[in-house]
């Protein structure tokens, strides 16, 4: 769905398992595919990049105009859809 290139995919994946924050075991229904699933450390690290990510958001927002913020709240989903609904090469 997001058109990655495979090496770079596995680049990150590695580089998260290395970390500690993923596991790969093999696909159960097909034996040429790997399931990823995340560890106790990379549900925690996710956590802590989103807590983060909503302080920022929550500060640079905090001077607008709720108006404003339900305008770009607006965009952005009307942005995902479109992205969502692209045709595809």
């Amino acid at each position: 769905r997001l058109n990655l290139d495979g090496s770079t995919v596995t680049r990150q994946v590695s580089a998260m398992q290395r970390d500690g924050l993923i596991v790969r075991e093999p696909d159960p229904h097909d034996g040429r595919g790997m399931v990823v699933s995340p560890t106790p450390a990379g549900l925690q690290r996710m956590a802590a990049v989103q807590a983060a990510r909503t302080r920022l958001y929550g500060d640079i927002l905090a001077g607008w105009a709720p108006e404003d913020r339900d305008t770009l709240a607006a965009m952005l989903h009307r942005l995902n859809e479109a992205l969502e609904h692209r045709p595809r090469p």
